[in-house]
């Protein structure tokens, strides 16, 4: 009987320290959890999908200009309108290298955007920006609520300058040298 105990105490021992190495701190199934949302935000980015796995063009709504996209809705805090910075009534024109009129499926050749970082051209009023580089073109900048002081000036340096030593002998320019170096 003695026996069985000390079996059923190394048996529990055991699934402890497996349950531990699998599900504490830095175990193998929490690092795999950590690894599949690593994997799944670089395929989602790489596909041209937001966080929760939906195409990127899903969140905005278009219809046709003359030469391009015209955005007639956003949502808020979507994938585009955090990285574009895209606004209700920008005219999307060119999606990376690729003029959009000249697309058959211009909505696809902005999530493709989306996905290897390209950059939009958009008309934003009768400004072409390029965006995410020109998002605050036409935005007026934030004025300081505080009056920030400027540092005076620096006075500037009254001494005159050494008077030129000349020598012939190169050891003496050098000791010369070494002296100037050193009264710094």
């Amino acid at each position: 009987m003695r026996g069985a105990g000390f079996g059923l105490v190394g048996l529990l021992l055991c699934g402890a320290i497996i349950f531990y190495m699998m599900w504490g701190e830095g175990g193998s199934a929490q690092t795999s959890l950590e690894a599949k949302k690593h994997s799944e935000e670089i395929v989602n980015k790489v596909s041209g999908r937001d966080e929760q796995g939906a195409a990127v063009t899903a969140a905005i709504s278009f219809e046709d200009a003359p030469k391009g996209l015209l955005v007639k809705s956003i949502t808020p805090g979507s994938a585009l309108e955090k990285k574009y910075g895209l606004k209700v009534g920008d005219i999307v024109l060119e999606a990376g290298p690729l003029e959009l009129k000249a697309q058959p499926s211009p909505q696809e050749s902005i999530q493709l955007a989306y996905a290897r970082d390209d950059t939009l051209v958009v008309m934003r009023g009768v400004q072409k920006i390029t965006l995410p580089n020109d998002r605050n073109v036409g935005v007026a900048p934030p004025t300081p609520s505080v009056a920030i002081p400027t540092p005076a000036p620096a006075p500037a340096d009254t001494t005159p300058p050494a008077p030129p030593v000349k020598r012939t002998n190169p050891q003496g320019q050098a000791h010369d040298l070494l002296k100037k170096i050193e009264s710094h």
